[in-house]
Parts: structure tokens; C-alpha cells; sequence
């Protein structure tokens, strides 16, 4: 709440559990555009139940709850593990087909399986827009989700996987909540995604701007597989590890990102990843002074 210090005369708060509909439904009437962001992000089997209880069945009881209420607009965030996978060199697009792979976890599934509702409510006549976010970079608390990365690099990991992924500045997605909540990009799904990164060039970007050494032994494919098949091992077993196999089994895959329709319909324009990258690994460094938990990063 300190963040928020003198926007409180503008916010009502309302505190509901993301089940408690009937909690949801008594709010609703008074919404006129709804930001449904709220998702469990893990890839532990131990959690494949209440990924798809959070992740898809949630969004089935708020799709039905904002048809009852004549909410106008719902933007949901979805994921780039969503998306279907393309062949090798092949950019990802929007309209990329969803297919099963051995690469999609249970979290991409449930995500997918989350999108398929908003859409049905599209067809009962809601206005939707969906966003699909690549690897969210920026500041927060650091020992949850993308901002782990920064310790993880300052810890000297030896190893970089060999794969690339697509990256976005937190602060270009909320301006794409905020065009969207304009008016801009009804009933469409948008990538967003301002570059594409193998993971050496992003680890030792982060390292050399908070003074950790550059990680030089690439995770070749077939040692990756050998520490996914013990990853599964310990599962089996019920043992917890810090990255469960469905995490670290995509690590190898060249995937790369098209945010140009985000550009062109939304109106989004991109901040540069290696800025993006820089004033993060300031902020993080600032926070570890200043013996603090959570960073901010300038507007």
C-alpha cells in the first residue's frame, strides 16, 4: 500500500478471493472494463490441480460472471505459453496454431485452455482483448517469478542454456493495458514482446552490469535432457527442486517472438531491451543497499 501513498481517495478497495464469485458478482454491476491478471505461474506437477482451477476454471466463472453483469470490456493476460510452438527460425505469431508438444507444460495448457473462454464469452457478445506476454522484465520482489533471474545471475552460475526466448518491459505492458483500455484493439489477441534474446546474451548483459561473473559454458542439449530426467526423478519422489522439469525442458528451444502487430494496432512502441535490462540491474543493486525486497524502475 505505501506505493499507492495519495491514490487512495481514488481506489476502492475490495478484498475477494479469486473463487468467491458471488463476492466478484456484487462488484461487478459498477465495472465497466475489468483486468483479469491474476494467475498462479508454477511448473511443479504438485500443482497441476490449482493451475487449472486458477488458470482455466476461474476464468469460465468470470467470463459467465461479466456476461450477467453487462461488464463492456474484459482484458485478460494470457501468456506466450499459449501459443503453439513454430518450427525452428520461424518468428511466433498471434495466429501460431496451439499444438501439443512435448515442450508445453501443464501451466501453457491451462493458460490456453483460459484464452478458449474468453473467446466464448466473445461470442456471447463481451468485448475482449487478450494479451500474450513473452519473459516480463523489470524490477520487484526478487525472489519471486522473472526478477529471480538477477540474484540467480550475481550467485555465478557456470552454465547458460543454449535456447532464446522473447522479453518485454514491464512498463510497455501496462501502456498496452492502458491503449486498450482507450478502445484500441477490441476482440483481438496481442504478442508482446520488444526483443528476442538468447539467454547468454541475456545473462551476460545482467552480469556485466551488477559486476557477477559471465557464465561461459553453454547447457548443450543432451546434458540439459540428463538434468530434465533427474528433475522428473525427484518428482516422482515428491522432492521439490528450485526448477522442475517443465521449466527447464523448453531452456534448449530457439523460440522468438512477433510483438509487430502489438506496434501497429495497439500503438505500442517498445523501449530498447538493453535499457530495459540496464535500469533493472541499477534498481536491483539499489534495493540490495538499501536492504530492500522490492525495486521500482523510473516511468
Amino acid at each position: 500500500m505505501q506505493l499507492l501513498d495519495g491514490c487512495d481517495s481514488k481506489i476502492q478497495w475490495v478484498t475477494a478471493g479469486l473463487q468467491d464469485m458471488d463476492k466478484i458478482s456484487e462488484v461487478l454491476p459498477e465495472v465497466d472494463a475489468l483486468v483479469h491478471a491474476a494467475a498462479i505461474v508454477d511448473f511443479r506437477p504438485s500443482r497441476k490441480k490449482a493451475l487449472y482451477e486458477i488458470n482455466t476454471q476461474v476464468v469460465h466463472d468470470l467470463i459467465n460472471a461479466c456476461l450477467r453483469c453487462n461488464v463492456k470490456k474484459v482484458i485478460h493476460f494470457s501468456s506466450i505459453a499459449a501459443i503453439g510452438r513454430a518450427e525452428e527460425s520461424n518468428l511466433i505469431t498471434e495466429n501460431t496454431p496451439w499444438k501439443e508438444s512435448k515442450l508445453n507444460s501443464d501451466y501453457g495448457k491451462s493458460k490456453y485452455l483460459g484464452e478458449l473462454e474468453v473467446w466464448r464469452g466473445v461470442a456471447e457478445g463481451l468485448e475482449a482483448v487478450i494479451f500474450n506476454p513473452s519473459l516480463v522484465i523489470g524490477a520487484g520482489f526478487w525472489k519471486k517469478s522473472t526478477p529471480t533471474i538477477l540474484p540467480q545471475v550475481e550467485k555465478g552460475r557456470a552454465f547458460y542454456p543454449i535456447g532464446s526466448n522473447g522479453m518485454v518491459d514491464v512498463r510497455d505492458v501496462a501502456k498496452a493495458v492502458v491503449l486498450a483500455l482507450g478502445g484500441a484493439g477490441a476482440n483481438e489477441r496481442f504478442l508482446l514482446n520488444g526483443a528476442n534474446l538468447k539467454y547468454k546474451e541475456l545473462f551476460s548483459t545482467i552480469a556485466q552490469h551488477i559486476d557477477a561473473p559471465i557464465p561461459t559454458k553453454p547447457l548443450s542439449p543432451k546434458l540439459l535432457n540428463v538434468v530434465v530426467g533427474f528433475a522428473r526423478i525427484c518428482e516422482s519422489l515428491k522432492i521439490n527442486l528450485p526448477f522442475p522439469s517443465q521449466q527447464l525442458q523448453v531452456l534448449s528451444a530457439q523460440s522468438n517472438y512477433d510483438g509487430r502487430k502489438s506496434e501497429e494496432l495497439l500503438g505500442l512502441k517498445y523501449r530498447p531491451m538493453r535499457e530495459t535490462l540496464r535500469e533493472t540491474s541499477e534498481v536491483y543493486l539499489n534495493s540490495k543497499s538499501n536492504g530492500s525486497s522490492f525495486g521500482i524502475l523510473p516511468i
